[in-house]
């Protein structure tokens, strides 16, 4: 199994863990990454986009598309 987040940005990285929550795999990365997203109290979801949601559709692919619009 691949890293859900990394094939997101077009690398190939193996997953080391599932996130519990949406059940994506993570590299070691994306997993130190959510870990450092702990919150005092418990959380019952993550932060991960979810894998039905279009790539265009995440925050920083919305502001790359609207640039390469505006460009001649």
């Amino acid at each position: 199994m691949n890293c859900y987040m990394c094939a997101r940005e077009g690398r190939n990285q193996e997953a080391v863990a599932v996130c519990k929550y949406c059940s994506v795999g993570l590299c070691l990365d994306h997993l130190e990454a959510d870990c450092a997203f702990s919150y005092p109290a418990p959380r019952y979801s993550c932060n991960h986009p979810s894998p039905s949601t279009p790539k265009q559709m995440t925050e920083g692919s919305v502001e790359q598309a609207s640039d390469q619009k505006s460009s001649p």
